[in-house]
């Protein structure tokens, strides 16, 4: 497997946050299809442990592992709002899922809830 150094990332509370419908867990990690290529990716303390089927992958780029997330945090925070949010996930980050699962995902969240949400996407 290959690895990837992260900091200030969490892959549970970023995957399991409800803001991605199509990756499954598996094992220690998550699985991910849905990328015109197979991912498996587990975290291990500061470290992501990946095998793609393809070499064409950027995790950086997909979970956003370079946006300045002390930044935002404190952007958001200013009003004082989203304090508790972040504070219950301060690792979290936003990932940039391809744009027909996302739309899908969005469309069908207006009537459906997480879990049947996760299995339309999964039947796809």
């Amino acid at each position: 497997m290959k690895t990837l150094t992260v900091d200030r990332f969490s892959l549970f509370d970023t995957i399991e946050s409800g803001q991605t419908f199509t990756w499954t867990r598996e094992g220690s990690g998550y699985v991910n299809a849905d990328l015109g290529q197979v991912i498996y990716v587990e975290q291990r303390g500061d470290a992501l442990l990946y095998e793609t089927s393809s070499h064409s992958v950027d995790l950086c780029k997909l979970f956003r592992l370079e946006d300045p997330l002390d930044k935002i945090q404190s952007e958001i925070t200013r009003e004082g709002f989203m304090k508790e949010s972040i504070a219950f996930a301060p690792n979290l980050r936003i990932i940039r899922d391809p744009l027909f699962p996302c739309l899908i995902s969005f469309i069908s969240s207006i009537q459906k809830n997480i879990p049947a949400i996760h299995t339309l996407m999964n039947s796809i």
